[in-house]
């Protein structure tokens, strides 16, 4: 009986062990590749974290982390992760660049890459992977980011800005353009440094956006709304269960319209009535009006600071 007890944990270690060594790379390439001007690139992989970073103004470099799935009974299939380090899967045509695009499906079957680019400042970028995270930092262009399942992030990016997962959390800071940003199930979190439009979405979970100067348009299904910043066009935002918070200049000029089904309002503001006014429902003039600001909550308070 004591062999027993002594054989389960040696067991646990054992797989504990392998596991921590399916992690690790099976294969690894790299590569430079020369442009000029401004560059359009694409990445993508299957299933596998992206990272994208501003490099050298006049060339891509690419590192790919080649991933094996393992096979109980035949192991890892080496061949073809030796395969794609000789030839991995990067297409140039002048100032086209595609990585992670397999011609060949059966050899992208049980293979997951990572990948790490740099890329001149000044790049419009596509980046998708179906199941991993993609991140973004440093860059003056327009970009596409998105992943079925996993966390989005983009931080300095000077330029418009789309960002969505199926699943996961989308964090973009310090934005200047125009941010559309959306998740099926998670956060959205957005800090903006110059004028753009905004539109935030996620099926459930919390949406915050900072420092806004330009449109706003927010909606989630079941979370709390939180927005600053100033209104030079309209702001709409919405929940179904949960709380809107808005904080706004005091000498910011708008119209509002608040309305909870259940719930109460805190306008912090002198608000010039049009209509009937109840306890969950308001709409008039701040500071003799401007553009609209609508918020609106099925189940929860509005706070308007």
């Amino acid at each position: 009986m004591r062999n027993k007890h002594l054989f389960l944990p040696a067991v646990v270690a054992v797989l504990f062990l392998t596991t921590l060594a399916f992690a690790d790379e099976d294969g690894r390439f790299e590569r430079t590749l020369k442009v000029t001007g401004v560059p359009q690139v694409e990445v993508s992989t299957g299933s596998g974290n992206i990272v994208v970073r501003s490099g050298d103004g006049a060339s891509i470099r690419v590192i790919g982390h080649i991933h094996s799935g393992h096979n109980w009974l035949a192991g890892k299939d080496m061949d073809k992760v030796h395969r794609i380090e000789q030839n991995p899967p990067i297409e140039q045509t002048g100032n086209i660049v595609k990585i992670g695009r397999f011609t060949d499906s059966e050899l992208r079957r049980n293979i997951s890459i990572d990948f790490e680019v740099w890329v001149p400042k000044e790049t419009n970028l596509k980046a998708n992977t179906g199941s991993g995270d993609v991140s973004v930092e440093s860059l003056k262009s327009m970009m596409a980011v998105s992943t079925g399942s996993g966390n989005v992030k983009v931080t300095q990016v000077d330029g418009d800005v789309r960002a969505n997962t199926g699943s996961g959390d989308v964090i973009l800071e310090n934005i200047s353009g125009n941010v559309n940003g959306e998740t099926g199930s998670g956060n959205v979190t957005v800090s903006m440094n110059g004028n753009g439009t905004v539109r935030l979405g996620t099926g459930s979970g919390d949406v915050e956006a900072k420092n806004v100067h330009g449109g706003l348009r927010v909606h989630t299904g079941s979370g709390n709304v939180r927005a600053t910043g100033d209104v030079t066009s309209d702001w709409t935002m919405e929940t179904g269960s949960g709380d809107v918070s808005v904080s706004l200049p005091q000498t910011a000029r708008f119209e509002l319209a608040a309305e909870t089904g259940s719930g109460d309002l805190h306008i912090g503001r002198e608000v010039t009535v049009s209509g009937t006014m109840n306890p969950h429902r308001m709409r008039g003039k701040v500071n003799g009006g401007g553009p609209l600001v609508q918020l609106q909550t099925s189940s929860g308070n509005i706070e308007l600071r």
